[in-house]
């Protein structure tokens, strides 16, 4: 029993050894999840036990788990000195799944929160290094995404009552059908972007065929950005100011309730309990 769990052992940190020195990260667009997906390879020739030469995030934390218990191993047995250089080699392994880690949370965010450029997403990076660069890209375009979308937001009041997810479906959906004039080419961004409409309106009806005037920007980079998104608002403000408006006179017996009276230079506060009411 003894013999097979320091196999087992040697045969884990010949794993963790593999990953930290020749493996590579990659990052990509699950859409299934709507997430980013991390998965660890490297080159199955290098392996000297010819196991699995592809890890995915479940599998790298087992790793990394094992990683801890050699590296404090090592660390009780000896002395502070560390020939084989394997708790150095543990703790690179581990610093490279945390970054791997973040890299994926912060992918995940500029995924669903619609950016451009990172729907069909593919990263791969080795190493420390080069995954910290990766996580400080990834973090900056997050946050110029977020300043660019307030913008268009603060510009174009129908955006308001949207996610930018949703905005990117309308996005989709309105490129479709200026590029095939086919309103029936894209049945499944169309069905969500009419509920989408009717949320705010129930009375609001998409347009078959483009009501705009202009190309669509090609998404290209962040200067793309803005054009798009204004010209996405464009679109649905057409969209709800064509519906006429109802004048609902309001009934002269309504009597005042003088406890929801506001008054001026006093402070009040509101509750609204209609989670409809409220946009995003």
């Amino acid at each position: 029993m003894y013999r097979n769990i320091v196999k087992r052992d040697e045969v884990n940190k010949e794993r963790i050894k593999n990953a930290a020195t020749i493996g590579l990260y990659i990052f990509e667009h699950n859409e299934l999840s709507y997430s980013c997906e991390l998965t660890l390879k490297h080159d199955i020739t290098q392996n000297q036990h010819n196991d699995a030469a592809s890890y995915k995030i479940a599998e790298l934390l087992d790793l990394c788990d094992h990683a801890l218990l050699i590296g404090k191993s090592g660390a009780s047995t000896d002395n502070s000195v560390d020939d084989d250089g394997t708790e150095k080699l543990m703790n690179q392994f581990i610093m490279q799944v945390d970054l791997a880690q973040q890299i994926t949370t912060v992918a995940s965010r500029l995924i669903q929160y619609g950016h451009f450029l990172y729907q069909k997403m593919h990263e791969e990076a080795h190493g420390i290094l080069n995954l910290q660069k990766l996580l400080d890209k990834l973090t900056n375009d997050m946050e110029k995404w977020e300043k660019i979308v307030d913008q268009a937001q603060n510009e174009h009041y129908y955006l308001t009552f949207f996610s930018a997810h949703h905005i990117l479906t309308f996005y989709y959906y309105f490129k479709s059908i200026e590029q095939t004039h086919d309103y029936e080419n894209d049945v499944s961004n169309k069905e969500i972007c009419h509920y989408l409409v009717r949320f705010v309106n129930d009375k609001a009806q998409l347009p078959k065929l483009p009501n705009w005037t202009g190309q669509w920007p090609i998404v290209q980079s962040e200067n793309d950005f803005l054009p798009t998104l204004r010209k996405i608002g464009a679109i649905l403000h057409n969209i709800f100011t064509d519906i006429p408006r109802r004048i609902r006179p309001i009934p002269d017996d309504i009597e005042p309730i003088f406890a929801d009276t506001v008054f001026k230079g006093r402070i009040f506060v509101v509750d609204c309990q209609s989670h409809s009411l409220v946009p995003n």
